[in-house]
């Protein structure tokens, strides 16, 4: 089964639910973490269950997590008292950071301790991790923001999209090795890099490790990497 955690309300996660059916995909959204079935032994992933679309799950039978939300907020769960919602974001995030990071099948991206998509870097982290691979980036300003880097999209005058061997976005060599080396550099099999003109040439300006799979290619691309070790490649 390939599990896609996301916002009820996302509708790119349910495309992918429909073209991934032939795999016996379902989506997890933060109802299911309210309903009763989840289990979760720290040492014992395989003795583990999780609850998705209503339906009690073993660990076992789970052979690839996409997720598409970075945490648990309180606008998502509307069936919480209001006064408690906030409380329970935060405990539901936790649990499935250990939750996911026990997992035994792949994930796009494995969780860290600041998101459930990778890396919860700021747009400075990402920028010194780049140069330290040798990729051309541009001076940013400080900034309160705990989001990755970002730029206006205007700015962006090529854009390439990682899924772990995979390159996508018909950028030139340069480019592809470039967003290849910084995807492995932060750990992730996921990651969407912007570049933008900056002096004679291009330099990073955005990093997003839940890029938008926009295209066949890229839903493909990401079934194909989470079932790599399964025998499950073919419906």
């Amino acid at each position: 089964m390939l599990v896609i955690l996301s916002s009820a309300h996302d509708s790119t996660a349910r495309s992918v639910v429909e073209a991934w059916a032939p795999w016996g995909a379902a989506l997890c959204t933060p109802a299911d973490l309210s309903t009763s079935g989840w289990r979760y032994s720290a040492g014992k992933p395989d003795e583990g269950a999780a609850v998705v679309a209503g339906q009690i799950v073993p660990v076992s039978t789970i052979t690839g997590v996409l997720t598409r939300l970075p945490a648990i907020h309180a606008d998502m769960l509307p069936h919480i008292h209001a006064a408690d919602r906030d409380y329970v974001a935060s405990e539901m995030t936790a649990f499935l950071i250990a939750f996911l990071s026990s997992l035994p099948c792949r994930l796009l991206n494995r969780p860290t301790a600041g998101s459930l998509l990778g890396p919860a870097w700021r747009p400075e982290q990402w920028t010194r991790t780049a140069a330290k691979a040798g990729i051309p980036v541009r001076p940013i300003h400080r900034s309160v923001r705990l989001s990755a880097l970002s730029a206006p999209e205007s700015e962006i005058a090529a854009e390439v999209t990682v899924i772990g061997d995979r390159i996508l976005g018909g950028v030139e060599p340069s480019l592809a090795a470039w967003a290849h080396s910084l995807a492995q550099a932060a750990g992730v099999g996921m990651l969407t890099l912007g570049f933008a003109l900056y002096g004679s040439g291009l330099a990073l300006a955005s990093a997003n490790p839940m890029p938008d799979l926009n295209s066949h290619e890229k839903i493909d691309a990401a079934r194909e990497f989470l079932l790599a070790d399964s025998k499950e490649q073919r419906p």
